[in-house]
């Protein structure tokens, strides 16, 4: 004997349904992930997403991103492109926590983008680290004043050995053994090397800059110790 579950059409339906209430998407922020360098400062942009599905929309929100004060500090945030005609205002109400704050005068839900943008300074001479930025206190709502459930999404400072400056210049950083001297050298071709200059480290890392990359479409560095 053969058993088996008879679909109905209205059992479909309802199967479908379900599908879709589970896999409904929620109104989503995001933190994004940027490369930073030792005491310069990092732009890190701030996405929102709106839900999918027939939820209220979003006018308003407000969330704190959390960061390591000993690797970064934070500055007042900035009109995103996604912003629009909607007020933003930015606190640090404690060290480590950047607060935003998102809201519409006439209640226009808010677009997908994004919708601002947080400088984060990393610590001189931190040179092996990732900075995390959490998410936290994620708060949405809608015209009705009701909250909206949402979902958010960590982000990252990522410290780079190697920026390019605004100018065209580079900054970058080898890691070395302390008190030794080192030559630091440039080429376009990996055949010639010029010495850009000879340096020691009383710490396990050399932080250089170019002040001629501007002049070469391209250009590789490398260190080697001094004879």
């Amino acid at each position: 004997m053969q058993t088996g579950l008879l679909k109905s059409p209205g059992f479909v339906a309802l199967v479908s349904l379900l599908s879709c209430l589970s896999g409904r998407a929620e109104p989503k922020l995001s933190v994004g992930s940027v490369s930073g360098y030792p005491g310069l400062t990092a732009t890190v942009p701030i996405f929102f997403k709106a839900s999918s599905n027939n939820s209220p929309s979003v006018v308003a929100l407000q969330a704190d991103i959390s960061f390591n004060p000993a690797l970064l500090s934070s500055g007042p945030a900035t009109a995103g492109p996604a912003l629009g005609n909607r007020v933003l205002d930015s606190n640090e109400p404690q060290p480590g926590v950047r607060r935003i704050l998102i809201y519409s005068l006439n209640n226009a839900p808010l677009t997908n983008g994004i919708v601002a943008r947080i400088p984060f300074t990393v610590a001189p001479g931190i040179h092996v680290s990732t900075a995390g930025l959490l998410l936290s206190n994620v708060v949405m709502a809608a015209a009705t004043a009701l909250p909206v459930t949402s979902t958010n999404a960590a982000g990252a400072v990522i410290i780079s050995p190697v920026f390019v400056r605004d100018d065209g210049d580079v900054s970058f950083f080898f890691a070395v053994t302390p008190d030794q001297s080192y030559l630091i050298q440039a080429s376009t071709t990996l055949t010639n090397w010029v010495t850009l200059s000879t340096n020691s480290s009383a710490g396990s890392f050399i932080d250089f800059t170019d002040t001629d990359a501007h002049n070469f479409p391209y250009r590789f560095y490398r260190i080697i110790p001094k004879p």
